[in-house]
């Protein structure tokens, strides 16, 4: 024969969903003064150059399929050394829905040396 309880449920439980909204990419974390230095030209170490790059944002918040889209002054070794940089760069990739989206381009830039007054 059953009887009759006082049942009590928490109703506590991990909530994963797709959520609503979306959301543009967010930078993380950018390479070090340092990292930066360790790899400026070593043919201009005395310059000041600028490296823009157009990157895909990958789910694991690293940078993919990176290319120069300025350098500046250019045939010193500022692209290549920018592209070597990009690999620090880490990115919150944007949501479609509430969740993680890849595949989204960002354009990075990065500063060698100090720029001219």
């Amino acid at each position: 024969q059953g009887g009759q309880g006082t049942g009590s449920g928490s109703g506590v439980g991990s909530g994963a969903g797709p959520g609503s909204g979306s959301t543009g990419p967010r930078l993380v974390t950018g390479p070090t003064i340092g990292q930066i230095r360790a790899n400026h030209p070593p043919g201009a170490r005395s310059r000041y150059g600028r490296v823009e790059l157009s990157c895909v944002i990958r789910l694991d918040s690293r940078l993919d399929g990176c290319r120069v889209v300025q350098e500046t002054p250019p045939g010193l070794g500022f692209g290549a050394a920018g592209l070597q940089v990009s690999g620090y760069f880490r990115f919150q990739p944007p949501t479609e829905d509430g969740r993680p989206v890849e595949g989204q381009r960002v354009t990075v830039g990065v500063d060698f040396g100090r720029p001219p007054r």
